[in-house]
């Protein structure tokens, strides 16, 4: 920086400034929770363009907010086979072709994905983050939870219908001490 005859700062940008400017930027990427049904949430983690959706029981919620951030969906991540949480993924892959959905190996599916079971890593290279997969049966013989860690950020963990604030969904295929 420096001052012109006029006492006005001026700062230049050299080309190196810029591209370490560009390598030390935070990745800011948020969850919001868009209400489905009466009684569950379709989580959507976001950086401001490219978006995931966690369990989308129903493509309309989703749709609606994808357009009204002006955000294109990436990928889908399924934990388990239960219509609440599977309902919209049909819609949402016809209306984002390249979308990609993982979904638990031991569940059978009507839709394209690809597999994932316990300690699968998958990778949404487009917001720099990555999954660890955990077998979590219980609700279902094949129900799944997605881990990660974001920079700066504690750990997000998206768990289906396994764990919830006071307590557990309920147990289908198995029993409570399994």
């Amino acid at each position: 920086c420096f001052q012109t005859n006029q006492h006005q700062d001026v700062c230049l940008l050299t080309f190196e400034r810029a591209k370490q400017m560009i390598a030390t930027m935070q990745h800011n990427v948020e969850i919001i929770p868009i209400p489905a049904f009466e009684d569950n949430y379709i989580w959507l983690i976001h950086d401001g363009k490219v978006a995931i959706v966690v369990d989308p029981g129903d493509a309309g919620p989703v749709i609606n907010t994808l357009t009204r951030l002006a955000l294109t969906l990436n990928a889908i991540l399924i934990t388990h086979h239960h219509h609440d949480h599977i309902g919209g993924v049909t819609t949402l892959c016809n209306e984002y072709p390249d979308c990609m959905v993982y979904a638990p190996a031991l569940e059978h599916y009507s839709f394209t994905h690809k597999p994932v079971h316990q300690n699968d890593v998958v990778t949404i290279a487009a917001l720099d983050l990555q999954f660890t997969v955990l077998d979590v049966p219980g609700h279902t013989l094949g129900h799944v939870a997605y881990v990660t860690n974001p920079a700066n950020k504690a750990p997000w963990l998206f768990c289906g219908d396994v764990l919830f604030g006071a307590g557990c969904g309920r147990v289908f295929d198995n029993h409570f001490t399994e």
